[in-house]
């Protein structure tokens, strides 16, 4: 009588495909990993920046979103940054000011800010314009991996936003005019 299951064959066989399907998934499942993490740090960011603004229009006053050290803005986006009342609109975090939001970084991405005029800060005025009209600039999230799209937040001096994409990872967002440099 012959047994019942698979021979020795059978089994290596279905173990080789296996290992050629799991090898083939892994890369195509890791760009997707990567790409998620960038995506979510955009849309995070993309939320700060609507607080922010929010914020300086219904309180009626400046609102600075920048990274702190020692209560001053500096230049670091990719440790984190903060949303504070600004009363003074000093670009320091005072004793009078109030904290709104704080943001950890996600690992593995870059955020960087790239003002038309030297800001490390952004900062919205009780109107929604960015201050004194003159701090707009366009911030670059990047992962580590050069496989994986970059993305660009474009503030405008009125204080709108919108997005781009650079796929092809060539430092211009898709689709922009060649002033919308981001940097990786």
């Amino acid at each position: 009588m012959k047994g019942k299951g698979f021979s020795v064959i059978e089994l290596m066989l279905v173990i080789a495909v296996s290992g050629i399907l799991i090898a083939v998934a892994i890369p195509t499942f890791s760009t997707l990993l990567e790409t998620n993490k960038v995506k979510s740090a955009l849309f995070i960011l993309q939320n700060q920046i609507q607080t922010a603004r929010e914020s300086a229009v219904f309180n009626n006053t400046t609102v600075t979103m920048c990274p702190l050290f020692q209560g001053r803005c500096t230049d670091l986006w990719s440790k984190g940054y903060s949303i504070f009342y600004d009363q003074n609109a000093n670009r320091v975090f005072d004793p009078e000011d109030t904290m709104i939001s704080q943001y950890d970084p996600l690992p593995e991405v870059t955020l960087l800010w790239n003002p038309v005029k030297n800001s490390n800060a952004l900062q919205y005025d009780p109107t929604g314009t960015t201050h004194k009209a003159n701090q707009n600039g366009t911030f670059s999230i990047c992962s580590t991996r050069a496989f994986v799209p970059a993305y660009g937040v474009i503030i405008n001096r009125q204080g709108r936003m919108w997005t781009g994409v650079d796929k092809d990872r060539d430092q211009y967002l898709d689709g922009q005019s060649s002033s919308r440099f981001i940097r990786c």
